[in-house]
């Protein structure tokens, strides 16, 4: 493609967002993007105030191909700015297939030139995206101050499979959110094997035969019933979840009277050892905000 006339050869007009009616130049990159300072300062109090100096004062470049506002000097890339572009202009015709660094870009320089409307689309459109993960969703919300984000990831995080943790994932996360989800992880699974190791003990009825013989049954069912569901790596169930859905009409269970496991279950109930992983989670992501909030990010 050849340069057009009076530009630099380094340079280029942007195919799509080089407007002829546009009235402010910008350079990113080696592209020109020539945009309207009316639909700039209306999304973005940054740009409103830049271009709010009154009538009789020329804003010393963006008049023309030649003199362009640099973006360079800024460090932001040609690829973000073309995608804050299409969202300032196009938003309402994005493909489907919309890769995620166009959301990643438009939240970056939202952000930074303070387009609400920019974050706005961002949180509503970026968590239905396919491939967005929770641990890019942990590491937007540290970035930007997306507070609503941070503790459903951080629990997401928690309660998913170590091994559905990659290596992306765990850059996006950074060591101390990593060390903090896996110690977390760890102290859960320690609790569960802790209930999957230890029955509770029987309360046995007064029709009750054998005792003995009843605990026999109440401990196979315990072992090789509940735990083994409680710790399979495909388990998705809390264990007060299998415990409820317990058949008493089927295997070890329909060996034992019924005042036994009423009374057995009634003091299970009661005692609620349930809540202390959902407890030790809860303790865990408040020491993990508390740090984020140590940043100042």
């Amino acid at each position: 493609m050849k340069s057009e006339p009076g530009i630099p050869q380094t340079r280029q007009r942007d195919p799509a967002h080089y407007y002829e009616e546009g009235n402010v130049i910008f350079l990113c990159g080696k592209s020109l993007f020539r945009l309207h300072r009316s639909r700039l300062a209306r999304k973005s109090e940054y740009f409103k105030d830049m271009f709010n100096v009154g009538s009789d004062v020329r804003i010393l470049d963006g008049y023309d191909d030649e003199h362009p506002l640099n973006l360079n000097k800024s460090g932001i890339s040609e690829e973000d700015f073309r995608n804050f572009c299409t969202f300032l202009y196009d938003s309402d015709e994005l493909p489907k297939d919309t890769p995620l660094k166009f959301f990643e870009s438009v939240l970056v320089l939202s952000d930074m030139w303070m387009v609400d409307s920019g974050k706005r689309f961002v949180l509503t459109h970026l968590p239905k995206h396919p491939e967005f993960t929770q641990a890019m969703k942990i590491r937007l919300s540290r970035q930007f101050n997306i507070h609503e984000w941070l503790e459903p990831a951080f629990r997401a995080l928690v309660a998913c499979s170590t091994g559905d943790i990659s290596p992306v994932d765990a850059d996006n996360m950074g060591a101390v959110t990593l060390y903090s989800v896996i110690k977390t992880k760890t102290e859960v699974f320690d609790h569960l094997r802790y209930l999957a190791y230890w029955p509770p003990p029987v309360r046995h009825g007064w029709s009750c035969l054998d005792e003995v013989e009843c605990s026999k049954w109440w401990d196979g069912f315990w072992w090789n019933v509940f735990a083994r569901q409680l710790l399979h790596p495909n388990n998705t169930k809390t264990a007060k979840e299998i415990l409820e859905k317990a058949d008493w009409n089927v295997g070890f269970l329909s060996q034992m009277g019924n005042e036994c496991l009423r009374r057995t279950f009634d003091d299970i109930w009661d005692e609620n050892p349930f809540e202390i992983d959902g407890q030790l989670v809860d303790v865990a992501f408040n020491d993990f905000k508390k740090w984020v909030e140590g940043l100042g990010i």
